[in-house]
């Protein structure tokens, strides 16, 4: 029995250590196909300013809050000085990003019960991932919106 135990936390040892080499090659791979793996706080303004009918505004200690239709999809703030950007994620996207190293439940908002993650460091997420996080959560703000309100904008949820 001792064996077995041995030999399966060796081999649990062993899977953990390539999945985080998977993890670590994915990121490398994303790095030379397209480009920096940590999006600025300037490139995340210009894709946010990029998405239809999108406000900005600096509140909360200078964070540069995103919304549309005055509802919040995506804010940069601060962590220990780096950029750290904020986003709200669906129900699966949640529960499995806020086990990725340089991700977690975003301060405040997470702890208030809403679906909102950080990415805080690297690795985190590739600039393109991030991208595509921060557009489903412009799209779940605008499906929050009236129909009213989506036309005003010209506006028009997908499916």
């Amino acid at each position: 029995m001792v064996i077995q135990g041995r030999l399966a936390k060796a081999i649990a040892s062993r899977v953990t250590e390539r999945l985080q080499l998977r993890v670590g090659f994915a990121h490398l791979v994303n790095y030379f196909k397209f480009g920096d793996i940590f999006m600025t706080r300037d490139e995340f303004n210009l894709f946010c300013r990029g998405l239809k009918a999108t406000t900005h505004v600096v509140q909360w200690g200078n964070s540069d809050v995103w919304k549309v239709g005055g509802k919040l999809f995506a804010l940069c703030g601060w962590n220990k000085g780096a950029d750290a950007f904020t986003f709200k994620a669906s129900d699966i996207a949640f529960e499995v990003l806020q086990d990725l190293p340089g991700i977690r439940p975003a301060p405040y908002l997470a702890s208030r019960g809403m679906k909102w993650l950080q990415h805080y460091a690297e690795p985190g997420l590739s600039d393109v991932e991030l991208e595509r996080h921060i557009t489903l959560s412009y799209e779940m703000a605008i499906a929050k919106l009236t129909k009213k309100k989506r036309a005003e904008l010209g506006l028009f949820v997908s499916g």
